[in-house]
């Protein structure tokens, strides 16, 4: 292995939440997610596959009722462990965009002397 797969190994995607667990290798868990968002596009009230699953009105939900014909109940419905994990990886993903945020703002300023001390003040 040279340097640059090593590198690449390393590398985190933050183009958006479905690459992010790609790249921690959670593909179950993101194929869930793009699911999950594929329905909240489709439902007449925006809800997701979470909010369809954790409300008891799910069972009377004509979309939420369809997709249970085609889909395997385990991969609709996600355990209390599995709910706590996705969070935390929310709030992971969101620090990382946080710092990839400051990190661009600090590269995109830095040499700037006017901009000098607000870059500062983003360490």
């Amino acid at each position: 292995m040279d340097n640059d797969e090593k590198s690449r190994d390393k590398e985190i995607c933050v183009h958006n939440f479905y690459f992010y667990l790609k790249c921690l290798k959670f593909n179950g868990f993101a194929k869930w997610i793009l699911f999950s968002q594929s329905v909240k596009a489709h439902h007449p009230q925006q809800k997701s596959l979470l909010d369809l699953v954790t409300e008891d009105t799910s069972k009377s939900d004509l979309l939420y009722l369809g997709l249970s014909k085609v889909m395997s109940p385990s991969f609709m419905d996600l355990s209390h462990q599995e709910r706590l994990s996705i969070n935390k990886k929310v709030d992971d993903f969101g620090k990382l965009l946080k710092k990839s945020a400051k990190l661009r703002y600090l590269m995109l300023n830095i040499q700037d002397p006017y901009k000098f001390e607000s870059c500062m003040q983003v360490i």
